[in-house]
């Protein structure tokens, strides 16, 4: 049997490998509303979770998600989160990609402080480093971009309304969120990436049992939100546009299963592992 994926996954890479990878970093947009002081917060330092990356049955990549210790970043007290991504033997052979994020949102989980992320193809090696003015609600971004001997460097400022959130906290947040959810059925959403600001709704569709192989059965919270974070769920055409989440329903509502779509294919993330108690930073494999 012959699989037509040689050319479609270099020519199409933001559609599958790099999306995929992406999913577990752009899969959430925080509420504009914050929440009280005194709300729970459902995860802490030494929390590791490590997702596998599907595109229909092929395991196409791993990401690896790290509640760090806080600390201050010119005199702003953070919290920290690492994220490490890269495509499996399988996917490596089509599209070798690597990815490398630190992202610092506000230790109150109420908006984002600094960001910064590394990833490595088989072409190019390009670094984003994201500050987050708050003084001036602007997101100051820089991005430079090595191929083979050039060197580009980009960079601009952004207008955000109050309480953004990079792509990456965001998806703590979100937990948070459901942490505290209430009777709310609709979140409201903002993130930035550096570069444009989303904004859309993260719908609540209502309580699921997941069942994932060689796993206990779960019950999880169905979210579903929109990737481009543009119209309304319910009633937008392009099915590929939206995604869904299934979050734990104990006290640390852990997402467990995410699904989307892509142009050639479904892309689905599982939570393979759980960690608590290892406060270590694993670095970016680059072989």
């Amino acid at each position: 049997m012959r699989y037509s994926i040689n050319g479609q996954i270099v020519t199409l890479k933001n559609c599958l490998v790099k999306r995929a990878l992406a999913m577990m970093i752009l899969m959430v947009l925080p509420s504009y509303s914050s929440y009280a002081a005194s709300a729970v917060i459902p995860f802490e330092p030494g929390e590791r979770l490590i997702y596998k990356i599907k595109w229909n049955k092929f395991i196409i990549g791993e990401v690896v998600l790290d509640v760090l210790p806080d600390k201050k970043i010119e005199n702003v007290n953070v919290r920290h989160f690492y994220l490490t991504g890269q495509t499996s033997p399988f996917a490596d052979t089509f599209y070798k990609y690597r990815i490398q994020i630190d992202a610092y949102p506000q230790v109150d989980m109420k908006r984002s402080a600094f960001y910064t992320s590394s990833d490595i193809d088989r072409k190019a090696e390009e670094t984003v480093v994201l500050n987050f003015d708050w003084i001036n609600n602007k997101v100051l971004y820089s991005n430079n971009k090595k191929k083979k001997d050039k060197t580009t460097k980009k960079k601009k400022s952004v207008g955000m309304p109050p309480d953004t959130f990079d792509v990456f906290s965001a998806m703590y947040y979100l937990r948070c969120q459901v942490a505290n959810l209430g009777d709310n059925k609709t979140i409201r959403a903002a993130v930035t990436n550096g570069s444009k600001v989303l904004a859309g709704n993260v719908y609540v569709i209502g309580n699921e049992i997941i069942d994932i192989r060689g796993h206990e059965p779960k019950e999880t919270i169905h979210l579903q939100l929109n990737v481009n974070g543009l119209g309304n769920v319910h009633t937008a055409k392009d099915k590929s546009d939206f995604m869904d989440i299934w979050v734990t329903t104990d006290q640390y509502k852990v997402p467990i299963l995410i699904k989307g779509k892509s142009k050639i294919g479904s892309v689905i993330a599982e939570l393979v592992s759980l960690e608590k108690n290892d406060l270590t930073r694993t670095p970016m494999k680059e072989d």
